[in-house]
């Protein structure tokens, strides 16, 4: 169980560097929101 969500929570944060890389603000930001509530 806590891998899994450690694995998601990886692949989560992979996914914002990638926004963040490519300054898709919009995208990012709905990430950001996504990222905090599963944190």
């Amino acid at each position: 169980m806590k891998k899994c969500k450690f694995i998601k929570k990886c692949k989560l944060i992979k996914n914002y560097k990638v926004i963040k890389n490519n300054k898709q603000k919009k995208i990012f930001s709905f990430n950001l929101q996504k990222l905090q509530r599963l944190l």
